[in-house]
């Protein structure tokens, strides 16, 4: 049997501007914001793939279409990252001009909290009271299709996708008598003309084959 993989893996660093902690005193703390991406795509069978996109990061949440923030602001004025990470997992399954596929993805931020000694309530990022927009999981998992109708390399492709996809998401903190999280049903039908070309060509090596 012959399998083939491709990995990647990449990374973003960046420094956020400084923090003013008081009007009258100015008070610069820096932080190092690290992200990483680990990515596999591994074909174990012809034509029946398995892929698995991941996001760590340490203060990478608008990455992840901004559903974390980037940091939090300590009462001392220094800035504390959010850690955020998501994934992104399934298969994809080709039979002729039809592709099956099935996804699961998930986002977990855990809570980054403080007391500010001013008020003695608690500040940041899932304390207890804090607004249902501070989640601590999102999860969707989804399964669809893409039937090819046809296809030509000078005119492009007409296609039709079927995808259904259920949401949902789980706050660190609910309310008495509100729910416990909130979830949705999504259906999407799309009929779509591909444009004639190709895309970027990656390079895939197959295990027992010298890298």
């Amino acid at each position: 049997m012959k399998m083939c993989r491709h990995r990647r893996n990449g990374s973003i660093q960046r420094n956020p501007d400084p923090c003013t902690a008081k009007p009258m005193e100015i008070n610069q703390h820096d932080l190092d914001v690290t992200n990483l991406r680990p990515a596999s795509r591994l074909e174990l069978v012809k034509n029946f793939r398995l892929i698995s996109n991941n996001f760590v990061s340490d203060g990478g949440g608008r990455w992840i279409f901004g559903l974390a923030p980037d940091l939090i602001v300590r009462p001392d004025g220094s800035l504390s990252p959010v850690h955020a990470n998501s994934t992104t997992d399934g298969f994809e399954c080709q039979f002729k001009k039809l592709l099956l596929y099935a996804y699961w993805g998930g986002v977990y931020i855990p809570k980054n909290i403080a007391m500010d000694p001013a008020t003695n309530k608690w500040i940041g990022y899932g304390y207890p009271g804090s607004g249902a927009g501070q989640n601590r999981v999102i999860q969707e998992p989804s399964f669809g299709s893409t039937q090819t109708f046809w296809k030509d390399p000078k005119f492009g492709a007409l296609q039709m996708i079927l995808q259904y996809s259920y949401v949902t998401r789980d706050p660190w903190f609910v309310a008495t008598g509100q729910p416990s999280n909130a979830h949705a049903h999504m259906i999407f039908a799309d009929l779509r003309y591909v444009l004639p070309g190709s895309a970027p060509r990656v390079e895939s090596r197959c295990l027992g084959e010298p890298i």
